[in-house]
């Protein structure tokens, strides 16, 4: 019976979770906010099967509203993260670990 309630509310969590990959830890230079939206978006992409085309260019194309509204965050802090993009996305492959060397 506690069984079925943890495995409950852990169904309940896992709806409103996303996932990060763990490289993205090593850009403590970037605002968490960056990091959480493309976590997002990651989510999404994994849960659609996304090419990774569609991946960056969902990346690439985030409006301030979208960033804002994902991370509930004002819109001159979704500004940041939008100017942060960028560098995640020059670096994606090795997030993703398609690249056999890493970040330096």
């Amino acid at each position: 019976m506690a069984n079925s309630k943890i495995d409950e509310l852990y169904n309940l969590l896992m709806q409103d979770t996303i996932q990060i990959p763990k490289s993205l830890m090593a850009y403590d230079d970037l605002d968490e906010n960056t990091i959480i939206m493309f976590s997002v978006v990651l989510d999404q992409c994994i849960k659609e099967r996304w090419e990774r085309e569609k991946f960056i260019s969902t990346l690439e194309n985030l409006s301030i509203e979208t960033i804002a509204e994902e991370c509930m965050i004002s819109t001159l802090k979704a500004r940041l993260v939008k100017s942060e993009m960028p560098e995640l996305i020059a670096d994606v492959d090795d997030i993703l670990g398609l690249n056999k060397e890493g970040r330096a």
